[in-house]
């Protein structure tokens, strides 16, 4: 026993969330009202939130509809005591759900991996669904494995998310946000679309108070998780995405400095959708396309909204906004980005174009040549034709080094270093062939290296001439 006081005693503490949204745990989750609870039930219908109204602050754009689908008769209810939940767990996780509600986290951890892979389990099982199923109380099951009802996994999945997305220990935040991606994953086939579609709505409000936290590993799990949330049914489509962010941030009732970082952790959200799908212009693809394809007129508001902020507690915001504007100027066009720069004022327009010099070392003024609709009113020019024999194509990825620069650094020469060149080599092989050196007495006699060599010589004991001779 004081082996196991010790134990618990040295366990290190788990971080904590800063956030001042970030409430409600396992342990401290509170009872419904049970008439709210038994009107849910003969309802048999989600109970979420009345939709919120979208105020834009972008210029003149006009209010986006409900992001969340509404509720449908017979799916998750979500409105449930912690004790149904906890229930609903066992019944279809088995006894690894009964650590849920354990007050330490590493446990609580731990019970959202084994949920995370009972899910992945049911995935495979439901790829498999033409082969003959055997009955749940066959003897020939493993011991603890048995098969699950899918609808009810998936279900008991959400509603401990809906828990576990509150907690304020951040491990048991990561793997709630890695459970919410598995669970979405492998767990979204089990059950429609629309029933699909409204739980993941519902689950994305505890997910976007999480951007801009001050810790950087939340807010970037926070990112991924609202990403992954981004495609096709029963994901959020592109356009129904950015209208839930901007309605975020239209709804943050913080200020000062706490509003620009969730305003900054926003657009880095809205910068990372940017880069992961693709864009079409307006008239563009069809209504399938809209779903994963975005336009400058979605993005537009999150630019105009924010380069406006004011510069002293908003510089993070104002860039974040302009690398926005870089995107849309170099996948679409500079068309597009005009139709942008005109909703901005001068000031604004001024950060926008300094950042696109920096990134690209483009200035927007002198036309964008990858966009056709800048060049509708020139003339069409064929290459290798006869009117242009000499077209020269010009461009700033490669940038040669200034010919000026380099002839600064050469040094003069009068043209004779090579004659000089040549009398250095004569004279090394006019000495190493011993031919190049004159006796001092005589002109053109050839002299001894030395006195010893001369001596040798007469001698007869060293070939060559003498001065005998």
């Amino acid at each position: 026993q004081m082996a196991a006081r010790q134990s618990r005693g040295s366990r290190p503490a788990a971080p904590r969330a800063t956030h001042s949204g970030a409430s409600g745990g396992w342990p401290n989750a509170s009872k419904l009202d049970a008439a709210a609870k038994a009107d849910c039930e003969a309802d048999g219908a989600v109970l979420a939130s009345p939709p919120e109204g979208a105020n834009l602050a972008a210029a003149g754009a006009s209010p986006p509809p409900p992001a969340v689908p509404p509720p449908l008769p017979g799916s998750i209810c979500f409105e449930v005591s912690l004790e149904e939940v906890l229930q609903q767990a066992t019944e279809a996780f088995g006894s690894i759900a009964s650590a849920l509600s354990s007050p330490k986290w590493d446990r609580r951890v731990q019970a959202l991996k084994g949920v995370g892979t009972v899910l992945k389990g049911l995935d495979l099982k439901a790829a498999s669904s033409g082969a003959p199923e055997r009955p749940t109380n066959s003897r020939e099951d493993c011991r603890g494995l048995k098969l699950r009802d899918n609808t009810m996994c998936f279900r008991a999945a959400c509603l401990v998310l809906n828990v576990a997305l509150r907690d304020k220990v951040l491990p048991v935040l990561f793997a709630a946000h890695e459970l919410y991606c598995v669970t979405f994953e492998h767990g979204a086939v089990l059950v429609p679309k629309e029933e699909a579609s409204h739980a993941m709505g519902t689950l994305l409000q505890h997910i976007l108070g999480k951007l801009g936290e001050l810790n950087i590993r939340l807010h970037e799990s926070a990112c991924s998780a609202f990403v992954f949330s981004a495609g096709p049914a029963p994901r959020l489509e592109l356009p129904a995405a950015f209208n839930r962010l901007r309605q975020h941030i239209d709804d943050c009732p913080l200020r000062g400095q706490q509003r620009m970082r969730v305003h900054a952790g926003v657009l880095d959200v809205v910068g990372q959708l940017l880069r992961r799908f693709p864009a079409r212009r307006a008239g563009e693809g069809d209504d399938a396309d809209a779903a994963v394809t975005w336009r400058s007129a979605e993005v537009a508001p999150f630019i105009v909204a924010g380069t406006q902020v004011d510069a002293a507690t908003g510089a993070r915001v104002r860039q974040a906004a302009a690398s926005l504007g870089v995107v849309v100027y170099s996948t679409l066009g500079k068309r597009c980005l005009d139709e942008i720069m005109a909703q901005l004022p001068e000031g604004a327009q001024e950060v926008v174009k300094l950042k696109i010099e920096e990134e690209t070392g483009m200035l927007i003024e002198d036309g964008d040549f990858d966009d056709p609709e800048d060049e509708v009113d020139g003339e069409e020019l064929i290459l290798g034709g006869q009117n242009a024999p000499d077209l020269c194509v010009m461009g700033v990825a490669l940038k040669p080094p200034s010919i000026a620069g380099q002839r600064a650094n050469l040094v003069k020469t009068d043209g004779h270093e090579e004659d000089f060149m040549d009398e250095i080599l004569e004279e090394t092989g006019m000495v190493f062939q011993g031919s190049g050196l004159l006796h001092p007495h005589g002109k053109g006699s050839a002299v001894a290296n030395n006195a010893l060599d001369e001596d040798l010589r007469n001698l007869g004991l060293l070939d060559g001439p003498t001065m005998l001779n």
